[in-house]
């Protein structure tokens, strides 16, 4: 159980990157959590096609998620998107079918 002056740390549960692009894309995606990275992968993502990542990171954290590809890069930080009890975080990125990213989405819920 939470303490109210403890910091609330999300489990990371799962991370997306989907291609819209009509390109193949290299997709680099990391976890880091206080300057060290926990989890890192590179993928090749075809037009139309997506990656999933479950439970990157086997513990809760205060995670910054980055995404690197052909047109740019993303991240997010999962701690400023958890809600209330809802700890449990999937991160989706998508690259746009003309390049580039769209905003990220992030979901919260309770149980992962």
């Amino acid at each position: 159980m939470y303490q109210d002056d403890e910091p609330a740390e999300p489990l990371l549960d799962s991370v997306s990157v989907r291609n819209r692009h009509n390109e193949t894309q290299e997709i680099d995606v990391s976890v880091v959590e206080s300057g060290e990275t926990r989890f890192s992968e590179t993928y090749t993502v075809d037009p139309g096609s997506q990656i999933l990542e479950e439970s990157p990171v086997g513990s809760p954290g205060c995670y910054l998620v980055r995404v690197v590809a052909t047109d740019g890069e993303q991240e997010i930080d999962t701690t400023e998107h958890i809600d209330g009890d809802e700890r449990c975080v999937f991160v989706r990125f998508e690259i746009g079918s003309s390049g580039g990213f769209s905003p990220p989405s992030i979901i919260s819920y309770q149980e992962c």
